[in-house]
């Protein structure tokens, strides 16, 4: 016999014992009463009313204490006879809230539920990776649980459009218009273009859009 089912037997023992002990104290009263309650030949029918309906109360008392005791007894000796483990019978006829107080109180429940529960996704959860697709056509990543969200890269210009335009010598702000635009444009396009190449440089030619000095460097407006 293992430690576990020593444990268990002196457990069902002493818990027998008490509940033995409490049932006996309980009944030698009431069976008292059944005994020398009985009412005599000379009392009123109130009297023998009352001692009539004390002693039904206590045949029924009486009764409860032996099913009780009965029960007890059961599944103590169930708890004792049966290995220990999880997987126990159901017993019919014995009350399940009741029986299961009883194997508490003997600590069958407790080692029986003493597994430990499995996780239901073991190991570290796996993170998924940004696919080749995403990366190509610039599609912002699923955000995951661990790490900052990716950065996107630097919306860069056009060289041409980023490069700053010098200005050399004899050249004015219609002949640089009219060299940018393709042979033949119109020449309200040209009027056009020089003018917003003006005002994106007005702080670095000053007032007279005519009077350009070679060496100054012109920034081309958005979308030139």
């Amino acid at each position: 016999m293992n430690r576990s089912k020593q444990t268990i037997t002196l457990r069902a023992t002493g818990l027998w014992l008490l509940t033995t002990a409490a049932a006996a104290a309980l009944a030698l009263p009431l069976l008292h009463t059944v005994r020398g309650g009985t009412p005599g030949a000379t009392a009123d029918a109130t009297t023998r009313f009352s001692d009539l309906l004390a002693q039904a109360c206590a045949v029924a008392l009486v009764g409860c204490l032996a099913w009780a005791w009965l029960i007890t007894t059961v599944v103590l000796a169930e708890a004792v006879t049966t290995p220990v483990g999880p997987a126990r019978p159901r017993r019919r006829g014995l009350p399940a809230a009741y029986r299961r107080l009883i194997l508490s109180a003997c600590g069958v429940a407790l080692a029986a539920g003493s597994a430990a529960p499995a996780l239901a996704t073991p190991g570290p959860v796996p993170v998924p990776a940004v696919t080749h697709a995403a990366a190509a056509t610039g599609a912002p990543a699923t955000p995951s649980v661990a790490g900052p969200a990716p950065m996107r890269a630097p919306l860069r210009l056009p060289e041409q459009a980023a490069r700053p335009i010098t200005v050399a010598p004899g050249d004015s702000l219609w002949r640089i218009a009219e060299d940018r635009l393709p042979p033949g444009a119109p020449v309200g396009t040209i009027d056009h273009t020089w003018r917003r190449l003006y005002e994106a440089n007005a702080a670095v030619i000053g007032a007279d859009p005519d009077h350009i000095e070679p060496g100054q460097r012109l920034l081309p407006p958005k979308a030139w």
